[in-house]
């Protein structure tokens, strides 16, 4: 028989695949837009989210800002850490002299952190003048009668520190081969700690406890309130460069662990004697100046932030 010829160039079968194929597409096309759609979404709402959290952290500051109970964040002090190289003048700054507005040789300092005011050594005027933060003019708490060895008098004082109670100063007096103690309320009430001995730097740690950098000896000692004799933390075997030994100590620091920081001025180096060491571990370099860039010549000063910075 005839079989007719069909005019459509697909067949059933074709035809049947061809519409299969774009269901599919239409579906996968679907769902790459609701896709498209959640991922719009998603992120207009993260951006609002973040916005929200930026205004409320900048609120959060401001309210901080203007409270009058305001957090101080610590300040980390690292390798990256760099300092302003323009400072304030809180101290002097009115050329050598003995007026009130002048320092002569200005050694030790502390800072009380309650008032901020600066206690200073001044040398060679004899005397410890303190400073209100932010004042003109210093004021005279110990000393200032001429150079002498009177219990009234100073001789090159060297530091100064607050005792635990913060009612009396404690001096090391060099010039007169002693560390005296004089009472912030009565200026006539003074007492000899220790005597005889070429002093340098005095620390006190949170129990109260007193450090004493012995220059002429080359030893920190440790005298407790009460206590008739002092007891040696660091060297006391002579001058030398052994771990065991410091020549000519001057600035000491004391941490809450009771370790004792050391500027070993001959050994131009940084010592740290742990609380009952029997020698130091160098925590700055002693290396020959002239070799290594980072050394120390006859450090002096020193002190030790909360991180272990020194």
């Amino acid at each position: 028989g005839v079989h007719p010829v069909s005019t459509n160039p697909m067949q059933p079968s074709t035809l049947s695949g061809y519409y299969d194929t774009r269901k599919l597409t239409r579906i996968l096309f679907s769902i790459l837009v609701i896709i498209l759609l959640m991922a719009v979404l998603a992120i207009a709402f993260l951006t609002k989210k973040t916005n929200d959290e930026n205004t409320s952290i900048i609120e959060g500051l401001n309210l901080e800002t203007t409270s009058k109970e305001q957090l101080i964040p610590s300040v980390i002090i690292n390798t990256n850490t760099k300092w302003k190289q323009n400072a304030i003048t809180v101290a002097g700054g009115n050329g050598w002299g003995s007026k009130s507005n002048q320092l002569n040789y200005p050694s030790g300092i502390y800072v009380d952190d309650d008032d901020h005011n600066i206690y200073i050594a001044d040398t060679w005027n004899h005397r410890i003048v303190r400073w209100e933060f932010g004042g003109n003019n210093g004021e005279i708490v110990a000393g200032g009668n001429g150079q002498g060895s009177a219990i009234h008098q100073l001789n090159h004082p060297k530091d100064v520190i607050l005792d635990k109670d913060k009612k009396n100063i404690v001096i090391c007096d060099p010039g007169n081969f002693r560390v005296i103690q004089w009472s912030l309320q009565n200026s006539h009430d003074q007492q000899i700690l220790i005597y005889p001995i070429l002093c340098w730097g005095l620390a006190i740690d949170n129990n109260g406890d007193l450090y004493i950098s012995d220059w002429g000896k080359h030893q920190v000692k440790r005298w407790k309130q009460g206590d008739k004799e002092s007891t040696v933390v660091a060297g006391g075997l002579e001058k030398g460069n052994r771990f065991n030994q410091l020549d000519q100590p001057t600035s000491i620091f004391v941490d809450e662990y009771h370790s004792v920081y050391i500027a070993d001025y001959m050994n131009n180096r940084v010592m740290k004697w742990i609380k009952n060491a029997t020698e130091g571990i160098l925590v700055a370099p002693g290396q020959v100046a002239d070799k290594n860039l980072n050394s120390l010549i006859h450090p002096i000063g020193m002190i030790v932030d909360h991180m272990g910075n020194i």
